[in-house]
């Protein structure tokens, strides 16, 4: 098979947009599906040219061109907290703003011609990519969106110019295959984001219906300026703005989460120049002010680092790679999260996204194995929906279900411990 069709047929799509982007003739287009998410559709124009395979990141025969050596972790230079020394900034951007605050030093100094970055898209109600080109329409732009969004397809628009792209890891991996098909596509600098999953469009529809505000022309994940870090859910529109809390999000989490996340061991973005994050388990960052967690991978990245400080754009400091990576509990939950999903493929015949020898040979403890197991099930299920309307049956049907027992006795002894 010379496209990616089988890929999206086996739900395993990770709606990057890699292959939209590098299509000669554009016969793929990024669709949403009756569940809410992005995937790949090959139309009849398609002349089987084959580049949309050589830049997938779920085409098992792919994963040593993007998986380092240390699968889990990455070439890790150096570790920091920073955050963004104008306070504006850092106020509007996610975590300490370190990622605005870095796309416009490199705006403002002429380092780069033009930021890829998400925005919110009020007509479809989602996130949408866009190549930005002033410090302003960063700054508008700030903050993580948790739903899908195609960025890559954007690199069209590239046109010769010299970008920063703000990326997720599986689009991050695709643009490191895009280096050998498709060179011209590829960003000057990737500022990657660490990324436990994304979730189906649909989340911001739910967000939207309990907040009984069905129009927002501005929508924001994580707005710290709704009582600082880790922020609230906030929409609104020119006239007023509503607040969620933050815990509805992760009420419903489970029940749009996407199923191929379920399978990635990038969390950690290694192959961007920078990643960043939001500073869980680093004792003394979980401040109002927010800050970032920060990890330099190449050179380059970590060279643009220490310019960016220098210029007065942010402010770093050192933090030891093991308390980064305990705080982003990579060699526990996300270890075990990994192993457990390519046990279940195994099991179930399904196709799986990497090719197993990258892969070590680990068994996740039975009880991290079961709650893995169930989260597969389910998602698949709900991502094989074939209309909205099954869709809407299956995730009603799992926001009625009681977390399991040892789940509410935890919530119950943790309220316990505050009175």
């Amino acid at each position: 098979m010379k496209n990616i069709q089988n890929i999206p047929e086996n739900d395993l799509c990770t709606g990057c947009g890699g292959c939209a982007a590098v299509c000669p003739v554009g016969a793929i287009t990024m669709t949403e599906t009756p569940a809410g998410f992005l995937t790949a559709a090959v139309t009849e124009s398609c002349i089987n040219c084959g580049l949309c395979r050589k830049v997938c990141p779920s085409v098992p025969e792919n994963t040593k061109g993007f998986a380092h050596a240390d699968l889990l972790h990455g070439e890790c230079l150096a570790a920091f907290t920073g955050y963004a020394k104008n306070d504006a900034t850092r106020l509007n951007g996610q975590s300490g703003g370190v990622v605005t605050a870095v796309l416009s030093y490199l705006l403002e100094t002429g380092q780069v011609q033009g930021a890829l970055v998400n925005r919110f898209d009020a007509a479809r109600r989602r996130p949408e990519a866009a190549i930005v080109q002033t410090k302003e329409a960063v700054l508008a732009s700030a903050g993580s969106y948790y739903t899908q969004s195609a960025v890559l397809p954007a690199l069209r628009e590239k046109k010769g110019r010299t970008l920063a792209a703000v990326t997720l890891g599986c689009q991050s991996a695709s643009m490191e295959l895009m280096k050998k098909v498709r060179p011209e596509l590829v960003p000057e600098y990737t500022i990657g984001l660490i990324c436990a999953g994304q979730n189906s469009g649909h989340m911001i529809d739910d967000i939207c219906d309990h907040a009984q505000f069905p129009a927002p022309t501005k929508f924001r994940f994580r707005d710290k300026a709704e009582g600082g870090w880790p922020g609230a859910i906030t929409m609104g529109n020119d006239m007023e703005t509503v607040t969620v809390p933050n815990k509805y999000r992760h009420q419903i989490k489970a029940v749009y989460e996407c199923h191929r996340c379920l399978t990635c061991f990038d969390q950690m973005n290694t192959c961007a120049d920078i990643v960043c994050g939001d500073p869980w388990g680093i004792a003394g960052k979980d401040g109002p002010e927010g800050s970032t967690v920060i990890l330099a991978r190449t050179e380059k990245g970590l060279k643009l680092l220490k310019r960016a400080e220098q210029w007065g754009a942010i402010a770093l400091e050192p933090l030891a790679l093991e308390d980064l990576f305990r705080g982003q509990t990579v060699d526990d939950r996300h270890r075990d999260k990994v192993y457990a999903a390519k046990a279940v493929y195994e099991e179930k015949g399904w196709l799986y996204p990497y090719d197993t020898s990258v892969l070590e040979d680990y068994v996740p403890p039975k009880h991290e194995m079961e709650k893995n197991r169930q989260k597969l099930l389910y998602t698949r299920i709900y991502a094989q929906a074939p209309t909205q309307a099954a869709a809407r049956r299956v995730a009603d049907r799992k926001k009625k279900e009681k977390p399991p027992f040892k789940v509410r006795l935890k919530k119950w002894l943790k309220g316990k411990r505050k009175k």
